[in-house]
């Protein structure tokens, strides 16, 4: 019974997920889009199977197809400042980005989880990407209020993740690129299309640049400026 209730939601999320085709401005940034994800799920490939089998798993950590999709969303928009709501794989993802394409931008990772932050530095320590601007949730809500170009929000399970959606969006400007992993969960995506929608934000489908072999796929959303 699970497994049939489990689809039905699933194929309600499909059927009202907003048209891939709209995800980008032309077929040209398609296009390159698409040669710049290819080209990212070889680069990453490696450093994701060390990782999912060395620090975190498969399960938990971002998948490969994730990891794909945020590193050419940061050449698509060429983001300044970078938020990681939730450290991890993702946080090397954009410190590599940092490292190789933009070292001028600034790239902040914030966790709940203290002591999974040291992992994560460990981690970044070992692939030679810079190790500030890391934070533990408690100190980064203290910060100022920074406005973000991008954030990528993957913080501990989606049941404690959804209480910190809008104050992200608080943080955020009108050209802020959010992407929202996990949401092939029905409760969390109903909730979170809620906020989305109260905030007047614009949802796009990254199913196609993002879906792994669990099911989990994200979201990308951006204010109607």
């Amino acid at each position: 019974m699970f497994g049939i209730k489990n689809k039905i939601t699933t194929y309600w999320i499909y059927k009202n997920l907003p048209d891939q085709r709209a995800l980008f401005d032309s077929g040209q940034e398609r296009t390159a889009f698409k040669k710049n994800y290819d080209d990212a799920i070889g680069k990453f490939k490696s450093i994701h199977n060390i990782y999912t089998s060395e620090v975190s798993s498969d399960t938990m950590a971002a998948s490969l197809e994730a990891c794909a999709s945020l590193y050419s969303f940061c050449i698509l928009y060429q983001p300044k400042y970078l938020l990681d709501m939730g450290s991890g794989i993702s946080s090397l993802v954009l410190r590599i980005y940092q490292k190789e394409k933009d070292p001028d931008c600034v790239v902040y990772s914030v966790d709940d989880d203290e002591k999974w932050l040291e992992k994560t530095v460990d981690f970044l320590d070992k692939n030679n990407v810079n190790t500030e601007n890391i934070f533990a949730l408690s100190h980064y809500q203290n910060l100022p209020n920074l406005k973000f170009d991008l954030i990528f929000h993957d913080l501990n399970f989606v049941e404690e993740r959804i209480k910190h959606v809008q104050s992200l969006i608080d943080r955020s400007s009108r050209n802020t690129i959010f992407i929202f992993d996990d949401v092939h969960k029905p409760r969390y995506y109903t909730n979170l299309m809620k906020i989305l929608v109260a905030n007047k934000l614009i949802i796009k489908n990254l199913k196609e640049f993002s879906k792994d072999k669990f099911g989990r796929f994200a979201i990308l959303a951006k204010r109607n400026s």
